[in-house]
């Protein structure tokens, strides 16, 4: 027996008893407990939030609460009840996609595209259950569990409508959800060309950021177009709205948002 499969093994025995622990505590809503206990024998499901948190089971654990928690307890409005119309949206709208290329890590790469992100009819929590529905996904693809992924948000095109959008509170959202609620290996968080009135909201997130996030969140101003980015992707992996040669075409995954679990 390989060292993963006995990791795997005893980490499911391990979560199993800290879920029965915390069911049998009364903790919770009503909604997470239900949660909690219908995915208690889900054998896939708590393997991918295992291999997520390195075979830890206690922060497997943990990462698979706060999940429950953030879906059904604090924003269950970003958790779309019709995936089917959620992936025609979000390829329709164009503002977020998978790249076709990855890393020289071979991690995937998301992106989220501000030029195609009108604030007078995509709202942030539309914007974030796009994010959602693709996190989904991502936990049920082998590529990016095994390599993981990288974000590139090119604010290119935002103003202060955006900017008025990015409050402290809607961060948190996201700091909730995609990163404490998830157990995706992330690679670097590009957010480029970032106007200047806009760097404030993004350094009032930051120290609710760990130590790690902080070392993986990359900030570029306008000013230097894509240069920051260039300097860890190549413009060959990259479309042609990234600075990079790639027609859209070439680019973009869309076969991804098909993906069924």
């Amino acid at each position: 027996m390989d060292t993963d499969t006995a990791n795997e093994r005893d980490g499911i025995v391990e979560m199993r008893r800290l879920i029965k622990e915390f069911l049998t505590s009364e903790n919770g809503s009503l909604k997470v407990r239900e949660y909690i206990a219908s995915v208690a024998q889900d054998d896939t499901l708590l393997q991918i939030y295992l291999k997520g948190r390195k075979y830890k089971a206690d922060y497997a654990w943990e990462t698979l609460k706060r999940y429950a928690e953030v879906r059904f307890d604090e924003y269950p409005e970003v958790f779309p009840d019709d995936t089917h119309d959620t992936a025609s949206q979000i390829k329709t709208l164009g503002v977020m996609a998978m790249l076709k290329s990855r890393d020289e890590f071979g991690r995937r790469i998301v992106y989220l595209n501000g030029e195609k992100w009108n604030p007078d009819k995509i709202s942030f929590d539309l914007i974030t259950t796009f994010g959602v529905y693709f996190t989904e996904k991502e936990l049920f693809d082998d590529d990016v569990m095994t390599n993981g992924i990288i974000l590139i948000h090119n604010c290119s095109g935002m103003g202060f409508k955006h900017a008025r959008m990015y409050t402290l509170h809607n961060m948190l959202k996201w700091l909730n959800i995609y990163w404490r609620a998830r157990p995706l290996k992330v690679g670097e968080l590009y957010f480029i060309n970032v106007p200047s009135f806009a760097v404030y909201p993004v350094k009032l997130i930051k120290p609710f950021f760990s130590k790690k996030l902080k070392e993986k969140f990359i900030v570029s101003t306008r000013d230097k177009k894509f240069e920051t980015l260039h300097e860890k992707l190549s413009p060959d992996l990259l479309p042609k709205c990234l600075g990079g040669t790639l027609d859209d075409d070439e680019a973009f995954d869309w076969e991804f948002l098909q993906f069924k679990k």
